[in-house]
């Protein structure tokens, strides 16, 4: 599993939106949208926001 669907599953078990998640890391939703999907690969420094929230 890739690490922008691992994301998308553990925020959707957490029922959160992107909007949400957005306001949780202060990452855009946009960017994480973009995660989700492979658009784009995060830097550490965004997993770490991730991860923590």
């Amino acid at each position: 599993m890739k690490i922008g669907q691992r994301i998308n599953d553990l925020r959707l078990r957490q029922k959160l939106t992107l909007k949400e998640l957005s306001k949780k890391t202060g990452l855009t939703a946009s960017f994480l949208s973009q995660v989700e999907r492979a658009l784009v690969s995060p830097s550490v420094s965004s997993l770490e926001k991730i991860g923590i929230n």
